[in-house]
């Protein structure tokens, strides 16, 4: 600037100087701010209700005074709008849009990090607003001044992440997020200011062609390209700037140079390596500042997510999962208790060695066996239940671990058991029943011989009670009985620990649908709650998993209070899932919920639910798990008659399925994938072979397979393949439900489906011979709506009707 005023302001504002020398003069924001600080205070309009007590900034788009509100004495920051040519040149439509915009933005905001805006109108022409006065100084002043270690300033930049993620979940992307307009009030707290230039996700561009707003320095490689108005990786590419200049006290992108210069490395050159920076961390720097917005972190959740796990010793999400890697952070996030010679122990789980024989014989101890479980729990939970990248997949970790724990523990059969059991657990979350139930029983075996009677025991009968009860075996209600009896025995009755077991009795008792246990299973579910809501409090999410059990119970019964405990269970389980929702618990409700919602033919609101619990369980197992939530997808498709739909999903649902059984199955995984490969079109697609290849892996009593077939069957006869229809149908009077037998009313389902079609095929004396059986096992159970579907089949072939079966 060529004003003597300017040039003494320079002189005196140390922040001025070298922010122009960083950017040569090139920044436009930059020098349109330094011409209104160089032309010095000017006329002011009243604001009517306010009294000005004087001027806090003056920059490019306004000035900012500190002023008070006369009927409350409220002391504020006001914001007046002023053209660029001065506060009295008339206002472009554009500029007044633009604060407008601002205004609107800032008062949908309510959040403790973001600066709160109270009041705002026109005086004399001009937009003003009045917000929150914070007593505090810029992020970049603080750290300055205050020299915080690493670990406070990710706290610091954890408190802005929360309040960007509160404003994009609230629609606004700020876009213009740098230290400047970040300021860290006398406690300490992060608070987010000026949101002139943001946007609505949902916004048109509101920049002219040409035009840039924000900090060049900050900006991301879409805004300086011009791909406005961009979404809320913008916001993540600023917030990576910020954390890079908080970790290493300088920018990522060199900004010295010409304006085409340096516009040209923030869109394509890569950051300046981040020296002395833990890899881990310069791995999280690298993905925000990524310069395609597709390979960023999706959101600022998931940014601050993994900064949560750098300052956890925990393994980050941006780099691929090796085992090594998930190992050594185990490792160190227990290093107090590795530093007392379990080190050996976990190793030793993993890698086998004489020493840790030596060592556990020595050191036999129930604290150790707990910590080599702890140990390993993390080296599994940090990937678990996703399959891990790089150079082990989660499966063959297990799969090392279960090999190399028989030899190299022989000796130590608590430490043996506590391995046995976290493996099987594992499994269990994975769904992966089959495989978990092995190590479960082992575990048990060992359990009850060094620990008869005790917690430990009691826990594996749980699990390994939870894990057959899934398979539908009776014996799960036996150990869940014991589990719990050894419970009571040895805790205190208000410890939640017996709240566990009596729902995983009632769950086993549900999952056997004894219709005489039902009473007994409702009433074990109510003490549960009522256990775990003293204990834990009435938002735990126990509590939720308790009124999940106890929905699912009150459906069947028809009990209307099923819904409202579904919802809360939904509410309690997402509000606690936070940022990243990544608790099994809460796919599990919206599963069922969607199940209730079909039940009603709420198809619409079903459909709604299913997607967020398939996108939610895609995000935590991967593709190959989406498989239940795609076959649920395609009966409400059906039903809806979206028969395209219905047969795109079922595809999907059955080659999902597939792949997870030909990666647990290398001796047959080309046939498994070629099957599979096949169902990619409907042309002859071989779904019989699908299924009977699911029959075997699953076993005959998985009549979650015979409903599934059912529904197909139905799908492929509308579509004019009755031939098709007919072979499923055959294909799932195989399967058997065991707690019924022949009785079950799956059976009676699949019988009258197959009777229906031989019907409308004239095939009569076959149809009235499925369909009496049929009859028979709907009167049993008293399934009335049956009875009545069956008779009115019967109708159409009474003996002596039949034409000649083909």
């Amino acid at each position: 600037e060529s004003e003597p005023a300017g040039q003494a302001h320079l002189q005196a504002c140390p922040a001025c100087r070298a922010r122009l020398a960083a950017l040569q003069g090139r920044d436009e924001e930059l020098l349109r701010e330094l011409r209104q600080v160089a032309r010095g205070p000017a006329d002011v309009p009243r604001i009517p209700g306010y009294r000005l007590e004087g001027e806090l900034f003056r920059g490019g788009q306004g000035v900012v005074y500190r002023a008070v509100q006369e009927a409350t004495s409220r002391v504020v920051a006001l914001k007046l709008l002023h053209p660029a040519a001065g506060p009295r040149a008339t206002l472009s439509a554009r500029e007044r849009r633009r604060f407008e915009r601002e205004v609107e933005l800032g008062s949908r905001l309510t959040h403790p990090g973001i600066v709160t805006v109270f009041d705002s109108g026109v005086a004399e022409g001009l937009p003003w607003y009045a917000m929150e006065l914070v007593d505090g100084e810029t992020l970049d002043a603080y750290v300055a001044r205050a020299r915080p270690e690493l670990a406070q300033r990710l706290a610091l930049f954890l408190e802005l992440c929360a309040a960007v993620a509160h404003a994009h979940r609230s629609g606004v992307i700020h876009r213009d997020l740098k230290p400047l307009n970040v300021l860290v009030d006398h406690t300490g707290r992060v608070r987010v200011l000026d949101f002139g230039t943001a946007l609505p996700l949902d916004a048109r561009r509101l920049t002219a062609p040409g035009e840039f707003l924000g900090t060049l320095a900050y900006a991301s490689p879409e805004q300086v390209g011009g791909a406005e108005p961009g979404d809320t990786r913008t916001d993540v590419y600023s917030l990576g700037v910020v954390l890079y200049e908080l970790v290493t006290g300088a920018l990522p992108i060199d900004v010295q140079g010409s304006l085409g210069e340096i516009v040209a490395r923030i869109a394509s050159a890569p950051p300046r390596p981040a020296v002395g920076v833990e890899r881990d961390l310069a791995l999280i720097l690298a993905t925000a500042l990524e310069k395609e917005r597709e390979r960023r972190y999706p959101s600022v959740e998931a940014f601050a997510r993994d900064v949560r796990h750098f300052l956890a010793h925990e393994p980050i999400e941006a780099r691929a999962h090796s085992a090594g890697y998930v190992l050594g952070k185990a490792l160190r996030r227990h290093r107090r208790a590795v530093a007392l010679g379990a080190t050996a122990l976990v190793l030793g789980a993993l890698f086998a060695g004489a020493y840790v024989r030596e060592r556990w014989n020595a050191r036999r101890a129930t604290e150790q066996s707990a910590l080599v479980r702890a140990v390993f729990e993390d080296i599994l939970s940090a990937a678990a239940p996703q399959r891990m990248g790089g150079d082990a997949p989660l499966r063959d970790v297990l799969a090392l671990a279960a090999k190399e724990i028989e030899s190299t523990l022989e000796d130590a059969p608590d430490a043996q058991a506590a391995v046995q059991l976290t493996i099987g657990d594992t499994y269990k979350q994975l769904l992966m029943f089959a495989e978990a139930e092995g190590h479960l029983r082992l575990a048990l075996q060992r359990f009850r011989e060094v620990d008869a009677g005790g917690l430990e025991t009691a826990r594996c009968l749980e699990v390994l009670g939870a894990v057959l009860a899934a398979l539908d075996r009776p014996e799960a209600v036996a150990l869940s009985e014991e589990a719990l009896t050894l419970r009571r025995a040895r805790l205190e009755p208000g410890d939640p620990r017996i709240a566990q077991s009596e729902r995983a009795l009632a769950v086993a008792l549900l999952a056997q649908d004894r219709g005489a246990d039902l009473e007994r299973a409702h009433t074990l579910l109510d003490a549960a709650r009522a256990r775990f809501v003293a204990a834990l409090g009435p938002e735990h999410p126990e509590v939720a998993e308790t009124e999940l059990a106890l929905a699912r119970l009150a459906t069947w019964q028809n009990d209307p209070k099923a819904e409202g405990l579904f919802l809360h269970a939904r509410a309690t389980l997402e509000r606690h899932a936070g940022e990243a929702p990544r608790d099994p618990r809460l796919i599990e409700c919206l599963t069922d919920y969607s199940g209730y919602l079909i039940g009603r033919q709420r198809l619409d609101e079903a459909d709604v639910v299913l997607a967020r619990a398939e996108e939610l369980t895609r995000a935590l197992y991967g593709d190959e798990m989406t498989s239940d939530l795609l076959r649920r997808r395609a009966f409400v498709a059906q039903a809806r008659d979206e028969l395209e739909s219905a047969a795109k999903l079922t595809r999907r649902a059955l080659s999902f399925e597939l792949a997870r059984w030909a990666a647990s199955r290398p001796e047959e995984a080309a046939e498994i994938t070629r099957v599979a490969a096949e169902l990619s079109t409907d042309a002859a697609a071989p779904y019989l072979r699908a299924f009977q290849l699911l029959r075997r892996f699953r076993g005959d009593g998985a009549f979650e397979l015979a409903t599934w077939m059912n529904r197909l069957a139905q799908l492929r006869e509308k579509q004019g393949h009755a031939e098709e229809s007919e072979a499923l149908l055959r294909e799932a009077l195989h399967i058997h439900c065991r707690a019924w037998g022949s009785d079950c009313p799956i059976r009676q389902g699949t019988l009258a489906e197959l009777g229906g079609l031989l019907v409308r095929e004239q095939r009569l004396d076959e149809a009235r011979a499925l369909l009496e059986e049929s009859r028979a096992i709907a009167v049993k159970h008293a399934a009335g709506d049956e009875v009545v579907r069956v008779d009115k089949l019967l109708s159409c072939c009474p003996p002596g009707s039949a034409k000649e079966s083909p």
